[in-house]
């Protein structure tokens, strides 16, 4: 009985770990401004992840 409850116990922690290593999948918002805190139309902002080679890359809007 034991053993069942050991073996269960391992198997709930190989599936946490895996699902540890799924994607999170989230919003990145922002502005960009001048110094005097204007919004830059056309401005090209990236993102891009230490540990792969994913990247997002787009331009700002007339808000920034």
């Amino acid at each position: 009985m034991l053993y069942r409850f050991m073996a269960l116990g391992a198997l709930l922690v190989f599936l946490a770990a895996g699902s540890a290593r799924a994607t999170i999948f989230g919003d990145v918002r922002g502005i960009v401004h001048d110094p005097v805190h204007r919004p830059i139309e056309g401005a090209q902002v990236s993102i891009h992840d230490r540990t792969s080679a994913w990247s997002k890359t787009t331009q700002t809007n007339a808000q920034g």
